[in-house]
């Protein structure tokens, strides 16, 4: 995979232009203003905010629950109408950019969705939860506080928001997961202990091994003895192997790409999943070295399994990832959560499952910082939420006064 083409930048949306004397109600704005700060780090991402939606229940332009019968355009609809709109609003360009999706103030207004969520105002985030998702004020609040600008400093990236047994994730980490970020081994690592404890909690026993990246490093280095992976690592992510059904390996190809290589234990065989296929050597005596020790085993009957003798097969008609997307790491942990019972791993990413990354290896129970960091995300959505009350209202009482001021000039 070729590496991260800086000058490739995402495009910036078109706002429609306004008249000067807008920017004399909203201090610190004017017509040449950016959007926020130019971030410093290293990665293709966008470089304009964008907001989130917040609490439902309670809203400083006094917008009411959408009915989630209502279809999206009628919703949308009486919102926009109760936030912006006087009774016959002229179709000017000026109140149709305030009403489109590009507003004045350069952020990009989330749309609302059928579920009841809503976006009453604008918060300054680096990532914003696509439409297309389904999310809880909650889980936006936590997507606030992991992609938010005011954390985009040296001090917030250094933050461990992911803490399993073995591994932990910081702000740093997380960030790659802003589209066209190349997802490093912590992320990947964090998911495997999400993963293990989801399988622990819900069947009792580890059926599914979700291996961290280090095994397969461990593997290809062939100098590292096998005894040592299992010493290090079988308590958090192997169980028994008289119950075990998979392995799930993911594999880093020359710090440059992602694929995952699953162990069927079942039908004894190798299965190769790779988002951008290209021929590669595979280890598997290293696998096959480990599950020779009797801690494996409940009974010494048990047939030690030949994986270096199962069949290797590449899947095919399984997709391919988008030019330019650096989205191999995000296709092997869709991978691993979503083909888990069936063999079809015909699977689709975008940026929503970015996102859903993200929200899960906060919010799941395997996180030791979970209840610390929601708390903090919370913490952190009233401070915006003060900080930006004033300019909605000023924004709201502009725009009638402007619609008042055209209908009274007729």
């Amino acid at each position: 995979m070729a590496s991260v083409n800086q000058s490739m930048m995402p495009m910036m949306p078109y706002f429609y232009p306004m008249p000067s004397q807008f920017y004399n109600h909203l201090r610190g704005f004017n017509p040449s203003s950016p959007p926020y700060p130019s971030v410093s780090m290293p990665m293709t991402m966008s470089p304009y905010l964008k907001k989130a939606s917040f609490d439902r229940k309670k809203s400083i332009l006094g917008v009411k629950k959408t009915n989630p019968k209502i279809s999206r355009a009628r919703s949308s609809k009486k919102i926009h109408d109760k936030q912006f709109c006087v009774t016959d609003t002229p179709s000017t360009d000026i109140v149709k950019s305030l009403l489109s999706n590009a507003s004045p103030t350069e952020f990009t207004k989330l749309q609302p969705k059928n579920l009841g969520v809503e976006a009453p105002f604008w918060l300054p985030v680096l990532f914003a939860p696509p439409t297309t998702m389904d999310i809880d004020d909650t889980e936006i609040m936590v997507a606030t506080y992991i992609f938010g600008t005011n954390k985009d400093n040296e001090f917030g990236r250094q933050e461990i928001l992911a803490k399993g047994c073995k591994f932990d994730a910081t702000r740093y980490s997380f960030f790659n997961l802003i589209p066209k970020g190349w997802i490093d081994q912590t992320i990947l690592d964090v998911y495997a202990h999400m993963l293990n404890d989801e399988e622990k909690t819900t069947s009792g026993v580890l059926r599914h091994w979700y291996l961290p990246t280090v095994f397969s490093q461990m593997a290809l280095s062939g100098t590292i003895p096998s005894s040592q992976a299992r010493e290090d690592y079988k308590e958090a992510f192997m169980g028994k192997v008289e119950v075990l059904r998979k392995i799930y390996v993911c594999v880093n190809e020359d710090n440059l790409h992602w694929y995952l290589v699953i162990f069927d234990m079942n039908q004894c065989q190798v299965i190769l999943l790779d988002s951008n296929p290209d021929p590669k050597k595979k280890a598997t005596l290293y696998l096959e070295w480990m599950l020779q020790h009797d801690s494996f085993y409940d009974f010494e009957s048990t047939i030690r399994p030949k994986v270096s003798e199962f069949p290797i097969w590449e899947a095919l008609g399984i997709g391919r990832q988008r030019n330019d997307s650096f989205d191999c790491g995000i296709w092997v942990a869709t991978w691993m959560k979503n083909c888990i019972w069936i063999d079809d791993y015909n699977i689709y990413v975008d940026d929503a499952t970015r996102m859903r990354i993200a929200i899960d290896l906060i919010m799941k129970s395997y996180n030791l910082k979970k209840n610390t960091i929601i708390k903090a995300a919370k913490k952190n959505y009233k401070k915006f939420e003060e900080k930006n009350k004033n300019l909605v209202k000023k924004i709201r009482v502009y725009v009638t006064s402007y619609c008042i001021s055209w209908k009274n000039s007729k």
